[in-house]
């Protein structure tokens, strides 16, 4: 039997995914380290090696999801908290599960939230799917690893959507989300009051899809700027 081609097949699920006016990539994660910026090297001078790979992977997606929307390449940097500053004008995301990395990007005037999460769907201990799923999301998961592969990765590209702008360090069990299998889609149920006023108001704007791939789950997740 001949082994899938993942990145073929994440590519497919993705461009499913992603909304009007947002631009994607996906890659393997590179086996050596090749930096095609010294500044991006310099802020990983500590790392092991196959982070090291994992930040090349990543950056080389999100450069090619950018360079589609009409920006040029450059260096992408992060800020003191670690996360990527993205050019002026956009708003982007990057994930990385097992040999494979994936990127989004937009316009921020067309986007304020974007978040993209991938991940296998066979890794949680049951005490994993305990501390990811929201007591409301129990009648759904039922204890099985694949379901609550979807809650963590939704829950993922949630948290990465968020926290540029809301800047909130969250427990899973702050937010509650609502699966719909046959649409591919999730809501937000609830929201704990550790998230802002702010953001919580806009709960029912907060969209969700996600596809499995093999045994990976993908899950994005945006907000549209308001008119």
């Amino acid at each position: 039997m001949s082994t899938p081609d993942y990145r073929h097949l994440l590519s497919s699920a993705l461009a499913g995914l992603i909304p009007r006016g947002v631009e994607f990539s996906t890659g393997p994660i590179p086996e050596s380290v090749d930096f095609d910026y010294e500044r991006e090297a310099d802020c990983l001078k500590t790392a092991g090696e196959y982070r090291k790979c994992e930040f090349i992977g990543g950056r080389e997606c999100v450069r090619a999801a950018l360079e589609a929307l009409g920006f040029p390449r450059g260096p992408i940097l992060p800020n003191a908290d670690g996360v990527p500053v993205w050019p002026d004008g956009t708003i982007a995301a990057i994930s990385h599960s097992r040999g494979y990395c994936a990127a989004i990007a937009a316009k921020s005037s067309d986007y304020s939230a974007l978040g993209l999460d991938l991940e296998k769907t066979d890794r949680l201990s049951p005490a994993a799917i305990e501390r990811t799923v929201h007591p409301g999301e129990q009648s759904f998961v039922q204890g099985e690893q694949k379901k609550a592969s979807l809650i963590f990765c939704a829950k993922e590209a949630f948290y990465k959507a968020q926290f540029p702008l809301w800047q909130t360090h969250a427990n899973f069990h702050d937010l509650e989300l609502a699966v719909d299998i046959a649409s591919g889609e999730l809501t937000v149920r609830n929201m704990a009051e550790r998230f802002p006023g702010e953001l919580r108001a806009l709960a029912d704007q907060i969209r969700f899809r996600f596809s499995y791939v093999e045994d990976f789950v993908i899950s994005v997740c945006w907000l549209k700027c308001r008119d």
